[in-house]
């Protein structure tokens, strides 16, 4: 085996500790799904913290680690969607899903607080853990998620 090939987060974490690199133990900070997953987010009546992005790109990495720091900070549930691989089906699903992505900007690194369909915010400006953390306090999901991590609430 070698990582030739591998493009996503979860196909490079399998193979590091398939190889012992990292401890079996370990697990990735945030929640890595798929299309299908993100189709059944999106509908959920929980409201969802979804990001757009890649590992590619130079923007989504600096976000992708800023949102790291995040998690690790405050234990919030963050999806995260690659989606520089998406082939243009994938990609029209995508912008098909939700009435916001026909009426608004998108570009990736972003990301959004979804419920019922319904894009409530979202942001492609933010890059650092200061700014997803503003971004969760006016969204009311800074305080809410870490108390339903059990995390002590300052």
């Amino acid at each position: 085996d070698s990582l030739s090939g591998l493009s996503n987060i979860e196909s490079i974490f399998s193979f590091l500790k398939k190889y012992s690199i990292i401890s079996e133990e370990s697990e990735l900070l945030m929640n890595y799904i798929d299309l299908e997953e993100y189709t059944k987010l999106i509908s959920s009546k929980k409201t969802q913290i979804i990001a757009l992005g890649g590992i590619i790109s130079e923007k989504s990495n600096e976000a992708q680690q800023a949102l790291w720091n995040v998690v690790s900070e405050t234990g919030i549930n963050i999806n995260y969607l690659s989606i520089e691989n998406f082939t243009d089906e994938e990609l029209d699903t995508l912008y098909k899903s939700l009435n916001y992505f026909e009426e608004n900007e998108t570009d990736i690194p972003m990301i959004f607080v979804v419920k019922n369909k319904q894009v409530l915010d979202s942001s492609l400006e933010i890059l650092d853990k200061e700014g997803y953390i503003e971004f969760f306090k006016n969204n009311d999901l800074y305080c809410r998620q870490r108390e339903q991590n059990g995390s002590k609430v300052e």
